[in-house]
């Protein structure tokens, strides 16, 4: 495998001797891929944007360095511009129940006058974005979301994975909302972890496709993992099982998955968790998988983590 090197805004290929994505600044530069502008004795482009080297004003120390400073500059105008044209759009009118396609979330057809196709990861983007003022402003999605043609791959990933490991590991106690309508499952989890870092609140909402009878679930239990609490924060992959009738039991191993934007896939980080819990329960059996999202509120930390 050819190891990439990161220059704050492109990864550069050492073995071809080019970046693997175009120049954010090529309006400027007029070299799409080429590093330092195919001089890389004289010239070096450390942010991956416009070069710096030996020519104009750059001959100087002090003229290399307002190079750089400007080169970094221009890092953070490229920066501030990308995050404007992902920016989320306001709720109710982006990730509505009909956005994407094949249950991957794009930004076209997120309108309620032009609906898309129902896609599991749009609702799970209009949970997160009606959850955001208690914690904050929303995620950003990544480029792509996981959608059913992910699951196969990770969910193998998930059950073979367990030895990759992750840092640290703890126990959590846990309360959770579940629904399904026999199409699919939706849940809300609040938990409370003591893990090797100190203590935490975890909140988590998901969905996802299941197969069963519809019914609607209150549970409390508890939870292992093999990371801490930031380890499995953000997304992840869960396997789902519910069942009972007035009493009933649930469970989920969940896989924390994150996104590469060199090889445009998802893949599994090596942090797992495991919940089983007691339930309230309408008449009612699933089983399923669904994609979560996990914040973190890292109450205490441990004088000596």
């Amino acid at each position: 495998m050819r190891r990439l090197t990161y220059l704050n805004n492109r990864y550069y290929d050492p073995a071809t001797g080019v970046f693997v994505s175009v120049d954010p600044l090529v309006g400027k530069t007029g070299t799409p891929y080429l590093y330092a502008n195919g001089s890389p004795v004289t010239i070096s482009d450390p942010f991956g944007l416009d070069a710096c080297g030996d020519s104009d004003a750059t001959v100087t120390t002090s003229g290399y360095q307002s190079c750089i400073q400007a080169a970094a500059d221009a890092a953070d105008a490229a920066a501030a511009a990308a995050a404007a044209a992902s920016k989320p759009p306001s709720p109710g009118k982006g990730y509505t129940w009909s956005c994407g396609s094949e249950g991957m979330f794009s930004k076209s057809g997120c309108d309620w006058s032009n609906p898309g196709p129902f896609s599991w990861l749009g609702l799970l983007m209009d949970i997160l974005r009606i959850d955001a003022p208690a914690h904050g402003s929303a995620p950003a999605p990544p480029a792509r979301l996981p959608g059913p043609k992910d699951a196969p791959r990770l969910w193998t990933d998930i059950l073979t994975g367990f030895g990759k490991g992750a840092d640290g590991g703890g126990a959590m106690a846990c309360g959770s909302i579940e629904g399904s309508v026999g199409i699919g499952t939706a849940s809300a989890t609040e938990c409370a972890m003591a893990d090797t870092k100190g203590l935490a609140g975890l909140t988590t909402v998901g969905a996802g496709p299941s197969v069963g009878t519809p019914g609607l679930s209150g549970s409390v239990g508890v939870a292992v993992s093999n990371s801490d609490a930031e380890g499995i924060s953000h997304w992840a992959m869960c396997g789902n099982a519910a069942g009972g009738a007035g009493v009933g039991g649930s469970g989920a191993l969940c896989g924390s998955i994150y996104y590469n934007d060199v090889t445009t896939e998802w893949s599994y980080s090596g942090a797992w968790s495991f919940y089983a819990g007691v339930s309230v329960t309408t008449p009612s059996g699933s089983v399923g998988y669904s994609y979560t999202y996990t914040w973190v509120d890292r109450w205490i930390s441990w004088p000596w983590a």
